[in-house]
């Protein structure tokens, strides 16, 4: 019951955000909840952060296990490769801490009631789940959980309620952060044991709702499109880290605006300070013929290294269905110019 937990005990957060185990990724999601919290005056006199925990591997690791034992709350992000593993440290966090909070967050917490009632019954470890806009949901419940405890904190569920409607305009709400330019990340860069893959966003949210891709049916909104400045202060800070090899620009759409173009051009200026390429890969591109992409592919392909020797360049497409292509070739569907792409 919400009554097990000492409102006037939670000091430490401990956030947790595994990697996939090809990769040892900075912990962005993770850094974005504490650059955006950090913010308000109040959590930062109340709560303390630790150092965020990353590693594919890290039940192997004793410095995590001590830092398990010494946190108040721990919130975990949830994806469909740490699923399992998340579920495992949080089941071996209440044994060194009872009396201690496990949240649950990210895209893996369902938003549907049914789905997110059968999600939290298989997991009696968690404490209480989080669907939607992570950073603002997050700060509100730090604020608001020393009056009214675990339940009733909008946009979250628990064993008791459900207050997980997720408003679209929400993901409009607050500014992208910049934890890398906060140095929220500077010690985990500087002690790496090995190679790093960074990740950041030029914009969030996608306008579309292709019926193949669940980013624009999750978020259905327009751009919300980060300060073009610091935006680069984060490529910049990046490229001049040598420990990370690897870089990913998080964005649905990444194209679909001008500004990406200053974006790419700036990632080649960087780039050609380091003393070793860096491996450069998107999380999409932009759609729906967007007069920049063409650019954007053509410049990244002839600037940053191959990936196991082969270069490659991720389009999106409707289908490899020879019935769907058929449609295409009548004239029945709007993607004509998809076929000589997929021949």
């Amino acid at each position: 019951s919400e009554n097990m937990f000492n409102t006037t005990t939670i000091k430490k957060i401990f956030l947790i955000c595994i990697s996939f185990a090809s990769y040892e990724w900075v912990p962005y999601a993770a850094g974005c909840i504490i650059s955006h919290a950090n913010k308000n005056k109040y959590v930062r006199d109340n709560y303390d952060f630790m150092e965020p925990e990353y590693r594919s591997k890290s039940l192997e690791k004793d410095d995590f296990h001590e830092r398990l034992k010494q946190a108040d709350m721990i919130g975990l992000t949830n994806w469909v490769w740490n699923q399992n593993y998340n579920d495992r440290i949080s089941k071996l966090y209440k044994k060194y801490r009872p009396d201690g909070i496990v949240i649950y967050g990210g895209v893996n917490v369902p938003e549907e009631q049914k789905v997110g009632i059968s999600y939290a019954k298989e997991r009696p470890y968690v404490d209480i789940f989080f669907a939607g806009p992570g950073e603002h949901n997050f700060t509100n419940f730090l604020i608001n959980y020393p009056e009214i405890g675990i339940e009733g904190h909008h946009g979250s569920f628990t064993h008791k309620s459900y207050q997980a409607i997720v408003d679209r305009k929400e993901y409009k709400k607050i500014d992208i952060p910049f934890p890398y330019l906060d140095g929220i990340f500077d010690n985990i860069i500087e002690n790496s044991d090995g190679e790093l893959s960074a990740l950041f966003e030029t914009n969030r949210g996608c306008p579309y709702n292709c019926a193949f891709c669940d980013w624009g049916g999750m978020t259905r909104s327009k751009l919300n499109r980060a300060n073009i400045e610091k935006v680069k202060d984060t490529i910049s800070y990046i490229m001049s880290h040598p420990k990370i090899n690897k870089i990913e620009i998080a964005d649905a759409n990444f194209g679909i605006v001008p500004t990406d173009v200053e974006y790419m051009q700036h990632l080649i200026d960087e780039n050609a300070k380091r003393d070793e390429n860096i491996y450069l890969t998107m999380g999409g591109f932009a759609k729906n013929g967007s007069p920049y992409t063409e650019k954007i592919m053509r410049m990244m392909y002839d600037t940053f290294d191959a990936y196991h020797g082969r270069k490659y360049i991720k389009l999106s497409f409707q289908s490899h269905d020879p019935e769907v292509l058929k449609a295409v070739n009548r004239g029945n569907l709007d993607n004509e110019k998809l076929v000589p792409m997929m021949k």
